[in-house]
């Protein structure tokens, strides 16, 4: 089993051991890979308190400053493929495990690029995502992060762009790549959103009083290859509203009169586990 974590870590105002905190809840979690987005916490002080308690992870790999990627395992598996301005893909071959690609995303936000400019660039960035995959030669891809757009939008469900859907059916249904059809991804964020699991409804919670503001939005995804939908854990998904540092446990979440506020980061983090071992049916999926 490999546990995957993420976090846009945007500290808001005066945290007490943002290290600390990543280190402390990934490892609660039990977490391989930890990767984080927009962090500005020193990656020194992040990997110390990763291996404070005798674990052994190494950082691996900070594309344009934008994430910042540690890993349990040797780095030697988990190799630098693609980079892009918004997105940065690895291989990771762990040993006795299949590759897959693992794909890392901090897209464009709405409050710089509208809707329609971004379900443009999702088209773009998703076929330079296509472009990695045909070099790979497989679509074993987990693609994960903030995509600043909910499941529903345009550029995630568009058959150009990130083409999500909302059921392993759809998703293995709709696989077939040719000409005329582009390859889809599983979105499991979809069975998260609201209020009918445990969890927080959504990642990020834009209180601004507009007349379509949904209030909580869900950005943070991950997307899974029809290719892999059998190694993807789907109770292991969880969208994190508790967190821990030196002192105990951390509410990350905290629930006001009128608007909840994300006490620690603006976004939750999520957790999820892919079972990798290797499957030889898969070696020469394309």
């Amino acid at each position: 089993m490999t546990r995957f974590f993420f976090w846009n870590f945007d500290v808001q105002g005066r945290v007490e051991a943002p290290a600390a905190i990543v280190a402390r809840t990934a490892l609660r979690h039990d977490a391989d890979l930890v990767i984080l987005a927009e962090s500005k916490v020193d990656p020194g002080l992040i990997l110390e308190a990763l291996n404070e308690e005798g674990t052994r992870f190494e950082s691996t790999h900070f594309p344009g400053d934008r994430f910042q990627i540690f890993s349990r395992f040797p780095a030697r598996y988990l190799v630098p493929f693609q980079d892009e301005s918004r997105m940065s893909v690895h291989r990771l071959q762990l040993p006795g495990r299949m590759e897959i690609l693992v794909g890392v995303i901090h897209f464009h936000d709405r409050r710089n690029k509208k809707p329609e400019e971004q379900h443009s660039l999702a088209i773009e960035l998703a076929g330079l995502l296509r472009e990695a995959e045909d070099r790979a030669g497989h679509r074993r891809t987990v693609l994960l992060g903030d995509f600043n757009m909910n499941p529903f939008e345009g550029g995630m469900i568009d058959a150009s762009g990130f083409s999500a859907m909302m059921t392993k059916a759809l998703a293995r249904k709709h696989a077939e790549d040719s000409p005329n059809r582009r390859p889809r991804f599983y979105n499991p964020m979809w069975g998260l959103l609201g209020d009918m699991t445990d969890g927080p409804p959504g990642t990020f919670y834009y209180r601004q009083k507009e007349n379509t503001n949904i209030y909580w939005h869900m950005l943070d995804q991950v997307l899974v290859r029809p290719e892999l939908i059998d190694t993807f854990i789907g109770s292991s998904l969880q969208v994190l509203d508790r967190g821990f540092g030196p002192s105990g446990e951390i509410a990350l979440l905290r629930e006001n009169t009128r608007h909840p506020k994300l006490t620690v980061s603006d976004h939750l983090p999520l957790i999820f586990t892919l079972d990798l071992l290797r499957d030889t049916s898969h070696e020469h999926s394309t």
